[in-house]
C-alpha cells in the first residue's frame, strides 16, 4: 500500500497545472477562441433567435456531414424499427437539429446571467428536492444524458442554493 501512495503522490506532483494564458495565443488556437468568442455573444441573443440558429446549423449538418448522417439514421432505424421511414427521416433531423441549439444551451449554462436563465425554464417537482435537503439527509439526482444535461445542472444549482 506505500507504494500506491508514493506513486500517487508522485504523479500528482508531476501532473500540477502551470495554466499559462500565453501558451494558448499561438495561431493554431485562434479559431477556437474565435468559436469560444462566439458563444459567448451568442448568450446575449434573444433565446428564439438561438433556436433559429441551432436549428440553421442543424440543418447546415444534416446536408454537410453524410458520415454522421448515416450513423444518427442507422441508429434510429435501429431504435425505432416499426416506424415507417418517413418518421425516421424526421426523428434524424430533429437529432440534428437538438445537437446544434445544444451548443448554445451550454454556453447559456456557462456564460448567461442567472436572472436570464431563469426567465427561461420552469422547473417542476423543486418542492421535492426542498423536501430532500431540508431533511438533512441530502439528495440524489437521476436523469438521462440528453443534450440539455448541462443547463440543467446549472439550473439545480440555481434552484438548490434557493431552496
Amino acid at each position: 500500500m506505500g507504494a500506491v501512495s508514493k506513486a500517487h503522490i508522485s504523479m500528482s506532483q508531476t501532473h500540477t497545472s502551470d495554466f499559462q494564458v500565453k501558451d494558448f495565443l499561438a495561431p493554431k488556437y485562434w479559431l477556437t477562441w474565435l468559436g469560444l468568442g462566439v458563444l459567448r455573444a451568442s448568450t446575449y441573443l434573444p433565446y428564439a433567435w438561438l433556436i433559429y440558429l441551432g436549428t440553421g446549423l442543424g440543418w447546415l449538418g444534416f446536408y454537410l456531414m453524410p458520415g454522421r448522417r448515416r450513423i444518427t439514421r442507422t441508429n434510429i432505424r435501429l431504435a425505432f424499427p416499426n416506424l415507417d421511414e418517413k418518421t425516421q427521416r424526421k426523428i434524424v433531423k430533429q437529432s440534428f437539429y437538438s445537437a446544434t441549439l445544444a451548443i448554445f444551451e451550454s454556453a447559456l449554462s456557462w456564460w448567461c446571467s442567472d436572472n436570464k436563465l431563469k426567465s427561461l425554464y420552469h422547473v417542476e417537482g423543486l418542492e421535492h428536492l426542498q423536501a430532500a435537503l431540508h431533511s438533512g439527509k441530502g439528495a440524489l439526482l437521476l436523469g438521462g444524458h440528453y443534450t440539455t444535461l448541462e443547463i440543467s445542472g446549472r439550473l439545480f444549482v440555481l434552484y438548490a442554493n434557493n431552496a
